[in-house]
């Protein structure tokens, strides 16, 4: 019998907050805070003493409430994340790689949400997200060459926008919809100017609610995903992932505190792709994709006490 090393991955957590909000006139807020946050981090056998790593953070908005519920917004923070412990452990070489960092986010927003009356308002929302040390999984990394999670070795940049509405045409019929376009782009490093894998340019999607009464309720709800670079694909040497529509629906029975719900997703059986990726062990490097499910149903009762 092989002796078998046996690893011991712990982490502990620490850190501490302050937020305040300062209401200059009725309608004008201010906000901010600051998050220091601190994680010590065990493995054992291979790294004796601990592994440390701490962040601080910052966070500053304004709030304008125009007109009645509509409000404009500004906002700054910066966020992060620390390596999981699946990230740190090699499970193709059964080592720890310590030297991986946490990543570093700057997080640029505005728009406006306007309510044109109750029952209808739209949500406009602009977006930079600035990253460094951004972790990601790199299929021809490590020191073998047979993958590991890396710091990418340049920032990336997310340019974005967002457009949301809501509208309830009648009492028992509402629509909503979503569309967000993401410019994702590497601009440092050895794969400069490439689209960040995994991140679609496009996406939407489409709901319509009715409520015909007597605790009955149905939903129906389309989801468009757009082209990106399959996952490890940092060079953008391959066609993109293909883009996709999905439909699915719900159908909910609530009487007194019984509730029955039916979800139907994928009503069209539509054979697609949720996510894609550069194959491991195939030479030369191939792609591969991970098939979603067809038309599937999920039936529920639930009793509240």
């Amino acid at each position: 019998m092989k002796n078998e090393i046996l690893f011991d991955l712990e982490k502990e957590n620490y850190g501490y907050y302050i937020h305040d909000e300062l209401r200059i006139i009725e309608k004008l807020v201010f906000s901010g805070g600051y998050r220091y946050d601190r994680s010590d981090f065990t493995f054992n056998p291979g790294t004796p003493d601990k592994t440390v790593m701490d962040e601080e953070l910052y966070t500053a908005g304004v709030n304008f409430n125009y007109y009645r519920n509509s409000y404009a917004y500004v906002s700054f923070s910066r966020s992060f994340r620390y390596p999981v412990l699946d990230e740190l452990f090699n499970f193709i070489t059964n080592t720890v790689d310590t030297g991986l960092l946490p990543q570093k986010s700057d997080n640029y927003e505005i728009g406006l949400r306007h309510y044109f009356s109750d029952d209808l308002y739209a949500h406009v929302n602009l977006f930079r997200i600035d990253t460094n040390e951004e972790i990601l999984y790199n299929p021809a990394g490590g020191a073998f060459g047979f993958g590991a999670n890396e710091n990418l070795d340049g920032k990336t940049r997310r340019d974005g926008i967002e457009i949301a509405l809501s509208a309830r045409i009648v009492e028992w019929l509402s629509i909503n919809g979503n569309y967000s376009y993401m410019d994702a782009a590497i601009l440092h490093g050895q794969y400069e100017d490439s689209d960040i894998p995994n991140v679609p340019g496009h996406k939407a999607a489409l709901g319509i609610d009715v409520s015909p009464g007597k605790g009955l309720s149905l939903a129906l709800n389309g989801i468009y995903i757009g082209e990106r670079p399959f996952d490890g694909d940092f060079a953008n040497s391959f066609d993109g992932q293909d883009d996709y529509i999905v439909l699915n629906s719900k159908i909910k029975y609530q009487w007194n505190n019984l509730t029955a719900f039916l979800d139907i997703n994928n009503l069209t059986d539509k054979k697609y792709s949720e996510f894609g990726a550069l194959s491991l062990f195939s030479f030369p490097v191939e792609t591969a994709v991970y098939p979603s499910p067809g038309i599937n149903v999920l039936f529920g009762v639930s009793v509240e006490i």
